[in-house]
């Protein structure tokens, strides 16, 4: 347990200097990074029993494998946005805590550790693998996680209210991009119209079977009234 608060404490320490407190000066300053290269991703690990001194073998050294597992795991998901990721990897020294107390983390799939992780990971549902630490969504989800994280114990009753808390910000996130979307279902519903009239139509005209006919007329039925039966299908319904 020492050995984790030292880790933490250095976990901490290493993504709260200047971040947490100041600005971000790309924001600030653009030109200043514009051309400036990119910094390669950080490489997420689990921790290992070694790190903190247990063997493997042993019932402690097997909880914390088996929590380094699981995030091994996320951690290789292509489907989970890399700032998931990274709050995953800031959740592994309480996971492990709970874990080195409660082996039901492992077996039940309502266990509060495994709640957040899903909601986590549902909040972030949909989202481009390389999105913006500066969303809204991400830093009220990173809030969340450190809340969390901050004077953790050993208390699973913990991550049940963080899990609930992600929920309600993903439900008001939810509602919000249902408002934003409501302004182009019409236009939505315009495409949807016209590709049904197109298909309505092109199987009429390949029913006429004109294989035969000259092809003036075929190409008179195919331009000029295609259009005419366009503008009646829309005014007065396929039929």
């Amino acid at each position: 347990m020492f050995r984790l608060e030292q880790m933490g404490r250095t976990q901490r320490n290493n993504t709260d200097f200047l971040t947490a407190t100041s600005p971000n000066l790309e924001t600030l300053i653009p030109e200043l990074f514009s051309n400036a290269p990119t910094t390669s991703p950080v490489v997420l690990k689990p921790i290992r029993a070694n790190e903190l001194g247990v063997p493997e073998n042993t019932v402690e050294g097997q909880a914390i494998e088996d929590v380094g597992r699981l995030c091994q795991l996320l951690f290789s998901d292509a489907a989970l946005p890399d700032f998931v990721k990274n709050l995953i990897a800031k959740l592994q020294i309480s996971m492990i805590k709970v874990a080195l107390k409660d082996r039901s983390l492992f077996v039940r799939t309502d266990h509060p550790c495994r709640l957040l992780i899903n909601r986590l990971a549902l909040a972030g549902l949909g989202l481009p693998a390389g999105i913006s630490r500066q969303l809204p969504l991400h830093q009220q989800l990173a809030d969340i996680v450190s809340q969390l994280c901050s004077g953790f114990s050993d208390d699973a009753g913990a991550f049940a209210n963080a899990a609930e808390e992600v929920e309600q910000l993903r439900q008001i996130h939810q509602h919000e991009i249902v408002n934003q979307a409501a302004e182009y279902l019409p236009l939505l519903y315009q495409f949807d119209r016209r590709d049904q009239a197109t298909q309505d139509i092109q199987r009429l005209i390949e029913a006429l079977g004109m294989d035969d006919t000259p092809e003036a007329f075929q190409h008179f039925v195919r331009r000029d009234w295609k259009r005419l039966l366009e503008k009646i299908w829309f005014e007065q319904g396929p039929e």
